[in-house]
């Protein structure tokens, strides 16, 4: 399966995505369904390097403009009822689904400009497999999952 934008998936006991915003930091290039996190520095919002592991805020909504300051939005990954989806595997391309990646706790990787949810170890992870959106055996599925709280800038909830 291609690998797709991490989205939102579901929303549990709750009747619309919520949606934050804040300034977009310079020189930003990421692209919709991207890990976000503050510049902690500017006050602004920045693309997550590789298997974040704190002070994740969300996912963007949109492709970053590029240009510093630019309102950006985002779904936040500290609010309890919203469950994401994306892609799993052991690369972009490879690792099919499997009945123990249930309730497991994985690393987001970056791939060039894609994001997915990655199965080959757990040791800086960020989430947590709650379910299947595809059937177990297929490459590179998609499944459902939460932010774990070690992850959050913002993890009171």
């Amino acid at each position: 399966m291609a690998v797709q934008e991490m989205t939102v998936g579901k929303l549990e006991g709750l009747s619309a995505i919520p949606i934050r915003n804040g300034p977009e930091d310079a020189s930003m290039t990421w692209e919709r369904g991207s890990v976000l996190i503050p510049d902690l520095a500017t006050g602004e919002i920045k693309e997550a390097g590789n298997e974040p592991v704190a002070d994740i805020i969300g996912i963007a909504v949109a492709d970053a403009s590029t240009v510093t300051g630019t309102d950006t939005l985002y779904v936040p990954a500290d609010v309890s009822g919203v469950v994401f989806e994306g892609n799993i595997g052991t690369s972009i391309t490879a690792g099919d689904i499997a009945a123990t990646d249930l309730f497991e706790d994985y690393p987001l990787t970056l791939t060039g400009t894609e994001w997915f949810v990655d199965k080959t170890d757990n040791t800086n992870p960020a989430v947590r497999v709650t379910g299947f959106k595809d059937a177990i055996g297929t490459t590179n599925g998609r499944v459902y999952f939460v932010f774990i709280k070690d992850a959050l800038l913002v993890n009171t909830t």
